[in-house]
């Protein structure tokens, strides 16, 4: 009789095993929640197995969890003393008696792991009286426990790597959108006269950027050229610029003077970051009856002037805007534009001075290729620079900065 009630207690237990799997399965397909899961879990080992002490620590994005608890209080400090330990241990391990007061009360360590990285650590007790011969519990249902254990916290594992997934793929459509919304700020006819002739070329490094060019009509005559460059990449970097770019179109239409204009940029643009970024900029009125351009360079790299196959730089006369709330002062330079000389503006992911491993250019490339095709329109000149990126593209992994070019002629 004794054997009979053995065996049909051992098809009990093996039934319930079985139904329990079952019903976990069935939870995780109907997408039940975190909470739910742990709650099954921990109501399986400590009301139908008989486990009285447990925890479960997870690993939640680089950060260790209680997530369940059975007769045990679990702080801050005590997480921090277990994962010294915790950390050492990649298989089944059995504590032994006074091996560690933070592990006083445990019996055996359930490291659950994937492709060798742990993902939670569950420490059992039994809590049994010593003067009992039943069997420990969890000697008895330890594949059990260890199989549940592993199913569980690899599917909340899954769902957690899901929901991140939705996260970057919303995200991701996201900056798709502020691309398209980017590039509507970046002209695309540019005003020109026939005395005048401009073409432009902007690619950025990632999704969005922090470049940005223009050339604003102020008047039949007169025209305002610029370009700039946020410091850092990034969304941070193309709200910033689209803030500015802003600015300096609403300032421009009000005909300020160029020195005014430079002030009131690097106030406004303070005033927003205190400093925090900064921005790199060139900018200056162009008169095509006068064939003038005065401007102002704050610490942009140096545009360049090419005339009869000679390259004169257009360097800095003042500071970056943003880093101070006043810039030292400075005045406006003036040249003459002589027909058909070219202004040639870009910003520093176009070149390196020294090695093109990071850039499409050099800077003594670049010279050459000005001057080498000097008779070329613009268009052209723009044109060949963007052949010449493509192909040195194919044999660099990405160029690491946002690709902007300007171009001008007078005729």
């Amino acid at each position: 009789m004794a054997a009979k009630n053995k065996i049909a207690e051992k098809i009990k237990v093996r039934n319930f095993k079985l139904k329990t799997l079952l019903d976990v399965t069935k939870a995780i397909n109907e997408n039940a929640s975190k909470q739910e899961l742990y709650k099954l879990f921990e109501k399986t080992l400590t009301q139908h197995l008989g486990i009285k002490k447990l925890i479960l620590l997870t690993d939640v994005d680089g950060e260790w969890k209680c997530e369940i608890s059975a007769n045990e209080q679990v702080s801050e400090k005590k997480i921090k003393d277990l994962l010294e330990i915790l950390k050492n241990i990649h298989s089944i391990e059995v504590i032994r008696s006074n091996e560690n007061d933070v592990l006083n009360g445990f019996d055996i360590i359930v490291p659950i792991t994937h492709k060798d990285k742990p993902l939670a650590y569950l420490l059992l007790g039994d809590l049994y009286d010593d003067d009992e011969m039943e069997m420990s519990p969890i000697i008895k249902h330890l594949p059990f426990i260890q199989t549940i254990s592993n199913i569980i916290t690899v599917a909340i594992q899954n769902k957690i790597l899901y929901k991140k997934s939705l996260e970057q793929a919303a995200f991701k459509r996201e900056l798709e959108l502020a691309a398209k919304m980017q590039q509507k700020l970046v002209p695309v006819n540019l005003p020109q006269n026939n005395l005048l002739k401009a073409a432009g070329m902007y690619i950025p490094f990632k999704e969005v950027g922090g470049d940005y060019y223009d050339l604003i009509k102020v008047s039949d005559d007169e025209y305002f050229v610029c370009i700039a460059d946020v410091s850092g990449k990034g969304i941070s970097a193309a709200l910033l610029m689209s803030n500015f770019q802003a600015k300096v179109r609403a300032l421009v239409q009000t005909k300020i003077p160029l020195k005014s204009l430079i002030l009131e940029l690097n106030k406004q643009l303070f005033d927003l970051i205190n400093g925090e970024k900064f921005i790199t900029f060139f900018g200056g009125y162009l008169n095509s009856k006068n064939q003038t351009l005065t401007y102002v360079n704050c610490g942009h790299h140096a545009p360049l002037y090419v005339c009869n196959k000679t390259v004169t730089m257009l360097e800095s006369n003042t500071t970056m805007l943003g880093v101070f709330p006043e810039i030292p002062d400075f005045e406006p330079q003036q040249i003459k534009m002589k027909p058909p000389c070219k202004l040639f503006l870009y910003t520093d992911g176009l070149m390196d001075y020294s090695n093109s491993e990071y850039a499409p250019f050099t800077f003594e490339e670049i010279q050459t290729l000005l001057t080498k095709n000097s008779d070329k329109s613009t268009e052209e000149i723009i044109a060949l620079i963007k052949e010449k990126i493509e192909e040195k593209s194919k044999n660099i992994l990405a160029f690491q900065d946002d690709i902007t070019v300007l171009m001008l002629q007078f005729l």
